[in-house]
């Protein structure tokens, strides 16, 4: 009869663990400075499955404010994420990428553009 308290202790701690992989883990971008750029954020899948939820966020510091953000639900490989935002000044911005479950098949970087150039510099997500 132990061995069934055994068993039972055994699987709660399984089922605790792996209720866990479904976590939520963010990356973010070094914030950059903007002058009349258009901040470009996006997040890619690079593996070989559909990433379940992942939500990117354009953050404006340091009042924190959300300049635009987009959730895309069952990421396809080799699709990205991408939130609509348009050119708004002179600001300090960041990229907020949120990942439900594992973030390792994710690739992340903010982009500032600007309208007539086109990419400034590439800032990788960590």
């Amino acid at each position: 009869m132990r061995w069934i308290g055994s068993l039972l202790c055994v699987l709660t701690i399984a089922l605790g663990v792996s209720g866990k992989a479904h976590a939520e883990r963010a990356l973010a971008t070094a914030p950059v400075a903007l002058s009349d750029d258009c901040p470009v954020c996006r997040a890619l899948n690079v593996g070989s499955k559909p990433v379940a939820q992942v939500t990117v966020e354009v953050i404006r510091v340091p009042d924190g404010a959300n300049l635009g953000s987009a959730t895309c639900s069952n990421l396809a490989p080799n699709a990205y994420c991408m939130p609509a935002v348009g050119c708004l000044g002179s600001y300090i911005a960041y990229c907020k990428v949120t990942v439900k479950g594992s973030r390792k098949a994710i690739r992340a970087a903010l982009m500032p553009e600007d309208e007539i150039h086109g990419p400034i510099v590439v800032l990788p997500a960590e």
